[in-house]
Formats: structure tokens, C-alpha cells, sequence
């Protein structure tokens, strides 16, 4: 609900909150859409993998000037994204990542979620 406050849309509005998810689709308008896969044969282990890989591909984006915006949206619907790429059935479509220069003045770009404290999620044993 943050995203659709920072963009006044209001809850009963289902026409524009719609509308601000089918933008997942067009990766926000960016230059550059990224669909990262895996092979499903391999084991959930290399999901932990690809999470990093993710994080690297942000890092490196980043330390050149440009943003992202990782979009788990993408995989809701891995057959249209298969069908429309030519891809084969042994790829999971895990997510996808816009890749360009952020409009610092859009609000969407300017809210910021709120975060849980590290403790709230930590065990520490000793």
C-alpha cells in the first residue's frame, strides 16, 4: 500500500492500481528488461545462487550510475514469458530486473517501505 500511497491511488481504485501493476510488464518503462532463469533440474540450492547473482547484477549497476528495480511479477506467468521468448520447458522464469536511470522527481522512486529491525528476525547464539 505504499507504492499506491506514494502515487495517490486510492485502495477502491482498482483501475489505477491495476494499471500501476500491469507496469511490472513493461518494466516501468525502463530501456532495459532483464528475465533471469534457471534450469529446473537443478536443486533449490542454486536458487540461493541467483539470489546472489541478483544482488551482483544491482551492485554493478549501480557503481556504474544506473537502477533497478527487481520484479518477481515476471514469474507469475512463465508460460507467456516462455511462449513469447522461444524458451524451453526445462527453464523457470525466477524473476525479472528494469535496468536504466531512475527519475529521481517520480514519486515512486522517492518512499521508502518500512524495515523490520535486525532483531526482530535474529537469533544470536553464542
Amino acid at each position: 500500500m505504499a507504492l499506491y500511497n506514494a502515487l495517490g491511488i486510492e485502495r477502491k481504485d482498482k483501475e489505477r492500481r491495476e494499471a500501476q501493476w500491469k507496469a511490472n510488464y513493461d518494466f516501468f518503462g525502463a530501456p532495459v528488461g532483464l528475465i533471469f532463469l534457471v534450469d529446473k533440474r537443478l536443486g533449490h540450492g542454486c536458487w540461493v545462487d541467483m539470489g546472489m547473482f541478483f544482488q551482483s547484477v544491482m551492485l554493478i549497476a549501480s557503481d556504474f550510475g544506473l537502477s533497478t528495480c527487481p520484479q518477481a511479477a515476471l514469474g507469475d506467468y512463465p508460460d507467456i514469458v516462455r511462449n513469447v521468448l522461444g524458451l524451453p520447458d526445462n527453464l523457470l522464469v525466477m524473476c525479472g530486473m528494469a535496468l536504466g536511470y531512475a527519475d529521481n522527481k517520480h514519486p515512486v522512486n522517492n518512499y521508502r517501505t518500512e524495515r523490520e529491525t535486525v532483531d526482530s528476525f535474529t537469533s544470536w547464539f553464542d
